[in-house]
């Protein structure tokens, strides 16, 4: 117990200390853009950055989730080979599969920018390798590693784009783009040197996971992930910007960019951790309870000051009107940050097959929904939100049916505090 709670406190540590310092640096970043930018070149450039994250969502396949289960807790050169090819050859084909789409649909834009195209298609490209290496390293429990490669990251690339706009250079998409790429090389390449100095110690014996198995695994972690997609920015971003135009995106984009930011924080600080808990012990209510003790109160505060702090930016940008839209996305995120645990712990025991049956009734009973309410805008963050609260009822009933896991509703007055004073502070701030 002794080693998990050192793991646990490494892992918590490290994730809380890179997450915070990076999405809190993003989101002053996004805001101070979102002040400065036509509204419409605002949302072009969020609908472009969510299409990138989702080609590398879709490229990792669910990696960083089953990465743990998969190589156990013994890890050898073999077992690590077979990961990187079966993860090369799912990168490769289902890349393949989105350029062809993409060149059948877009392909007099591409034509006409083939400038930016490469650039978009190497910050794709490297951002999948970081991702794929953080996995690694991240199940090596190698915490302070990812912690600076992503520091890094932010840091150089707030860097190039506000260095060089103090110097005279106006904001445009390539000049917000290009540096990003080298950003990502950089964290790449640093990111691969850490995990090939990881790779040489380790033995060369093993009992290798079943292809099958793992397999599996990576599908049921690769479908829970795109469900997850389906609500996100990266999706619902680039839809409005097609559907309602580019103001309308630019606004989504920075509501669900501030939220979003709040999410992965929670998600890299416990969920991630989580998944490297579950895979050193089969005592699953220990570990369940170990990763879950702050995540209630860190998600409350998170929710009240993201109300209010998002109350403040739209109410200075004279764009109050849209605060019912954030409120809406507060639910998915508290929805979301409390189902997190939930899913490492099913993906870790290899019951991806209920996080898909709770996806599928889940969205089944919402979209019914929506179609019942119509299809305002307000009325699909409210079946999106009903969504991800149907999904977490029913992800904490099986957890309780299969191995008596209570849901994580206690609640420490002192941390809600605590959180709320945190987050009340990072408010003022910002």
């Amino acid at each position: 117990m002794k080693h998990l709670d050192a793991i646990f406190r490494s892992g918590t540590s490290w994730g809380a200390i890179e997450s915070i310092l990076f999405h809190a640096t993003l989101t002053i970043h996004n805001i101070a853009l979102f002040r400065i930018l036509p509204l419409e070149l605002y949302g072009t450039v969020g609908a472009l950055f969510s299409v990138c994250y989702l080609m590398v969502t879709i490229a990792t396949m669910g990696l960083d989730s089953t990465l743990g289960a998969t190589l156990g807790s013994t890890h050898t050169k073999e077992r690590v080979n077979n990961v990187l090819k079966q993860q090369l050859l799912y990168t490769i084909t289902l890349l393949s599969i989105c350029a062809l789409i993409a060149i059948g649909l877009y392909q007099s834009f591409i034509i006409r920018h083939i400038y930016l195209t490469l650039v978009l298609t190497g910050i794709i490209f490297a951002e999948t390798v970081k991702k794929s290496a953080k996995a690694l390293l991240t199940v090596a429990c190698a915490f302070r590693v990812t912690a600076l490669a992503d520091l890094g990251l932010i840091t150089s690339y707030i860097t190039m784009v506000w260095g060089t706009y103090a110097c005279g250079i106006p904001l445009t998409i390539t000049h917000l783009f290009v540096p990003l790429l080298l950003s990502a090389c950089g964290s790449a390449l640093y990111s691969c040197i850490r995990v090939y100095q990881w790779y040489k110690q380790l033995p060369a014996t093993i009992n290798a996971t079943p292809i099958s198995s793992a397999g599996r695994a990576r599908f049921h972690s690769f479908f829970t992930q795109f469900a997850h997609l389906a609500y996100s920015g990266n999706i619902l971003v680039p839809l409005v910007a097609s559907t309602m135009g580019l103001a309308h995106a630019g606004i989504l984009k920075l509501i669900s960019s501030c939220i979003h930011s709040a999410i992965i924080v929670i998600e890299r600080t416990f969920g991630i951790t989580s998944t490297v808990l579950f895979a050193h012990t089969t005592n699953r209510r220990y570990a369940f309870s170990l990763a879950t003790q702050y995540l209630i109160p860190l998600t409350v505060g998170g929710a009240c000051f993201m109300v209010i702090f998002l109350h403040k930016v739209l109410s200075q940008s004279t764009l109050l009107y849209a605060f019912p839209f954030a409120v809406a996305y507060v639910g998915i995120y508290v929805c979301s940050a409390l189902s997190l645990t939930y899913e490492r712990l099913l993906l870790s025991e290899t019951r991806g097959d209920v996080i898909g049956l709770a996806h599928a009734v889940s969205m089944l009973i919402s979209f019914c929904t929506w179609i019942l309410l119509g299809m305002g805008y307000m009325h699909i963050l409210t079946c999106i939100a009903l969504a991800r609260l149907l999904y977490l009822i029913i992800v904490a009933s099986v957890s309780y049916i299969l191995w008596r896991i209570h849901p994580p509703i206690h609640l420490h007055v002192g941390h809600v505090a605590l959180s709320t004073v945190f987050f009340a502070f990072m408010y003022f701030i910002i």
